[in-house]
């Protein structure tokens, strides 16, 4: 059973994505679903950095943060332009065979084989796009806002400083790993896809060319 399992991931990339994703969609709906979670973490950064702020702390906490954000970013980033690209092959796909004509000059055999190869890179194409688009819509992501700040202000008054701050910098990373898990799961779901059906393309292509050579 282990490797047909195996086997189906290899053949067919979302399946591997989607049975990782699903527990961690699981633990970002707990997350977003109450805040026990989000105030757990918060607590446990809190006393984890007790009074021991320095410059180095929050310089270095700063540092993960704006790497967390830009990771996000870029992988978004990448989703965006993977999409337009999966969009203009998969129209030009759709379109040539038309502008071109319908009479190849194909033997019967070899115009089916090529006809299936391009059905094969569409559905990859269109399956690449489908999951790049999902790269943008996973969840939401923490970052500390006026609202947060004024959520701490009200917990703590006067008592709240830089541990306060950076104990929800920190809880704020660490709730947003299994969004970015995700999203870059989803991604490279995409960009597999998305070669494989340049793969296919090719092969069809070839496939047509040498057709047309050998029977010239």
């Amino acid at each position: 059973m282990r490797r047909i399992l195996w086997s189906l991931r290899y053949i067919w990339p979302p399946i591997a994505a989607l049975q990782a994703n699903s527990q961690l969609k699981k633990q970002m709906a707990k997350e977003l679903g109450g805040c026990e979670d989000y105030q757990n973490s918060v607590d446990k950064w809190l006393k984890a950095i007790g009074e021991r702020v320095s410059d180095t702390l929050v310089r270095e906490t700063e540092n993960i943060e704006n790497r967390e954000i830009q990771r996000k970013d870029v992988i978004e980033a990448k989703a965006s332009s993977l999409t337009m690209a999966l969009g203009i092959s998969t129209t030009l796909l759709v379109i040539v065979p038309a502008v071109i004509g319908k009479d190849w000059g194909l033997p019967v055999p070899v115009a089916w084989a090529v006809a299936s190869i391009l059905i094969l890179t569409i559905v990859h194409f269109l399956v690449a796009a489908y999951f790049s688009i999902k790269v943008a819509s996973v969840a939401a992501f923490f970052v500390v806002s006026a609202n947060t700040m004024d959520t701490l202000l009200q917990k703590q008054g006067d008592q709240t400083d830089r541990s306060w701050i950076l104990a929800t910098k920190l809880a704020n990373i660490e709730m947003n790993i299994p969004t970015v898990i995700v999203k870059t799961n989803y991604l490279a779901v995409s960009q597999a896809l998305f070669l494989r059906g340049i793969l296919f393309l090719g092969l069809a292509a070839s496939t047509a060319l040498i057709s047309k050579v050998v029977t010239g």
